[in-house]
């Protein structure tokens, strides 16, 4: 093989590198508000490698991405006394249910420019599910508020990332009060079961 050909094959290489880096950034890079994004759109964003199961490496993107947007979309429907569109992040209809309730009793009230963070504090990749662990945290000119832990549980959803769980760990948690201290093993199908949520309904029917 001579020189030029040797060259030529360098070259290609650096080529390739490079717009698969390109390709990757543009993926990556993406406004923090995901009211920016249809729900198409949002899809896309929370699509993950394979049709089964979730890797660390391939999906750890799509995971916090769709963890931290679907509170935004918690916020944003507070803020604007509004009904939440959880349906991008969220497949189980009891726990969209769930959540809209958890949004017209939130124990905090947002102004108009109000913003959040999800500050995240540990991800834990398994064969069949991510646990994302972190804090919400709002804030509005020089006044912050961490609103405590959150847990979410993702699974893959044929090729598609979803929260499969959503629990807050803070004093005054409904989660807290009427479901027990938080696990994985609990909570993975804790929404499949409807005489759990019927349950929970009733007893936050009986304390508000």
């Amino acid at each position: 093989m001579n020189m030029k050909k040797i060259l030529l094959i360098a070259l290609m290489l650096v080529l390739f590198v490079l717009t698969a880096c390109a390709k990757d950034d543009a993926s990556r890079y993406r406004p923090n508000d995901a009211s920016s994004f249809s729900g198409s759109d949002k899809e896309l964003i929370y699509t993950v490698a394979n049709p089964k199961g979730l890797k660390l490496f391939d999906d750890y993107d799509a995971v916090t991405s769709l963890c931290s947007d679907a509170c935004g979309e918690f916020v944003r429907a507070i803020k604007n006394s509004d009904t939440a569109d959880f349906s991008p992040y969220i497949d189980n209809a009891l726990l969209r249910s769930y959540m809209q309730y958890r949004v017209k009793n939130h124990v905090y009230k947002y102004s108009a420019d109000s913003k959040y963070r999800y500050f995240i504090t540990e991800v834990e990749f398994a064969d069949d599910y991510a646990l994302v662990e972190g804090n919400l945290a709002t804030y509005s000119g020089s006044s912050i508020c961490m609103e405590g832990n959150v847990y979410f549980l993702v699974k893959n959803a044929n090729g598609k990332a979803v929260i499969n769980e959503w629990y807050w760990d803070s004093m005054d948690s409904p989660d807290v009060e009427y479901r027990g201290d938080f696990s994985i093993n609990n909570n993975l199908d804790y929404w499949n079961n409807p005489s759990k949520y019927d349950a929970i309904v009733k007893q936050l029917s009986l304390t508000h």
